[in-house]
């Protein structure tokens, strides 16, 4: 197991800065954002992404639960635990969703090729992409629904990244010096943007927006390798009609 003992302090550090006050979401993400071959470490980074605005630089904005995730965060950076990964559920696994759609695009490429046309494809294809947006919202609503009657998910979600509340209890007094403040909705779940607003104009119209904008692109190269495909079909086939032709000119000569 590898351990980066500097980027860990480092991490430490600078959600602890966040926590105080001292620093804001862009100064946050130079330090949680570093690849490294720790993947205690990284899997703290990409924890840690959850709880900002990718595109504002803000100052920390998160819930009591959300404070209480930091705090135990903090903490396993101060140990030199390693992670245990957890499979998930066949059901939760995120790549279902692509390995339904994988095989409807093999299925439609198949009746391309027994029809002889690639018009079934081009025609296909952006209707299933199309209908990505809206089956995987449906997948994610189900799960989450699942989760929440998960008696052990709700058990390790209160003391994850430990394993138990004991665990957790014997290394809270790691966070002793780190002079955390106090949680305040008033200052630390300041809102920074107009969350309801942004929230029900992406709800109405976010999904309307992207599906097409996401279709479009992928779609437009299975366009163009079709428009290829057709045309050196048509020009094959008119080659071989002048050579029939030639060979039947010939013979009625």
């Amino acid at each position: 197991m590898c351990v980066d003992r500097a980027l860990r302090d480092k991490m430490a550090d600078a959600i602890i800065a966040y926590m105080q006050g001292r620093i804001k979401a862009r100064e946050l993400e130079k330090v949680t954002g570093r690849p490294s071959k720790d993947k205690g470490a990284m899997m703290v980074g990409w924890q840690v992404w959850y709880f900002y605005d990718d595109f504002i630089d803000h100052p920390i904005c998160v819930t009591r639960e959300c404070w209480a995730c930091l705090r135990r965060w903090v903490a396993f950076l101060k140990t030199d635990y390693g992670l245990t990964e957890m499979p998930p559920p066949f059901w939760a696994c995120p790549r279902v969703v692509p390995a339904l759609f994988l095989a409807g695009l093999s299925a439609i490429l198949a009746a391309s090729i027994a029809f002889g046309s690639w018009v079934v494809l081009m025609v296909a294809w952006p209707i299933l992409a199309l209908a990505w947006y809206p089956i995987r919202r449906l997948k994610i609503r189900r799960d989450r629904a699942i989760l929440q009657d998960d008696a052990e998910f709700k058990k390790l979600a209160n003391v994850a990244p430990f394993l138990s509340a004991e665990d957790w209890k014997d290394h809270e007094a790691l966070l002793a010096s780190c002079q955390i403040p106090q949680y305040d909705a008033a200052i630390h779940y300041k809102p920074f943007r107009d969350e309801r607003t942004l929230r029900r104009m992406w709800a109405r119209f976010g999904g309307i927006v992207s599906a097409p904008l996401i279709a479009c692109v992928i779609w437009l190269p299975f366009m163009l390798i079709g428009a290829f495909i057709a045309g050196r079909t048509m020009n094959d086939d008119a080659t071989v009609l002048q050579r029939t032709g030639r060979r039947d000119a010939g013979l009625e000569m």
